[in-house]
């Protein structure tokens, strides 16, 4: 799965989409308002028209679709030039996704997940292979080891006590 918002081209997706037109033994999903990345449709409409990649479009995270999706998807393949903190990463990791990500994304990915030595088609395909051709224990222990990291590091709960911990030094120092 490809999981992301605006800025199609920054988010990696041309990446992806000529690395699965390459694989055609692999699928990808790309889940996310791309109707209005024009040039990008134009230039990828043959490969965005081949049998092993699907454009779901925009997807509800918390709808039905988009949770038989993620049950039957092995990773996010995320190669992003530049963010704060990815939500797509966190997001698709409670989940249950395996992530596969730049380091860009500004995520921490443990030993579950693979960060992409370099955004490049040939990085991609080699790490997607790699994953694909892993025994189905192993993905389930990564996927779940994925799930566990999210559940302990990225939720509304962590977010408060991190943000509460901050103010708390700023209004220390401040003296405030």
């Amino acid at each position: 799965i490809w999981f992301g918002g605006a800025g199609v081209i920054h988010k990696g997706l041309d990446l992806v989409v000529e690395a699965f037109a390459q694989m055609p033994q692999c699928n990808l999903t790309i889940c996310g308002k791309i109707e209005g990345e024009k040039d990008f449709l134009k230039i990828y409409e043959r490969e965005l028209g081949l049998p092993n990649i699907k454009v779901a479009g925009f997807m509800d995270p918390g709808a039905a679709e988009f949770k038989k999706l993620c049950d039957h998807s092995i990773a996010l393949i995320y190669p992003s030039c530049s963010e704060g903190q990815a939500g797509s990463v966190v997001l698709t990791m409670h989940a249950g996704l395996l992530p596969i990500i730049s380091r860009g994304s500004g995520m921490d990915v443990g030993d579950f997940g693979v960060i992409l030595k370099e955004n490049t088609i040939e990085e991609i395909k080699k790490t997607v292979q790699e994953i694909s051709n892993l025994p189905a224990g192993a993905l389930k222990e990564r996927t779940v080891a994925a799930w566990k990291y999210a559940q302990a590091h990225h939720t509304r709960e962590k977010f408060s006590d991190a943000w509460s911990a901050f103010v708390d030094i700023l209004a220390s120092k401040y003296q405030v």
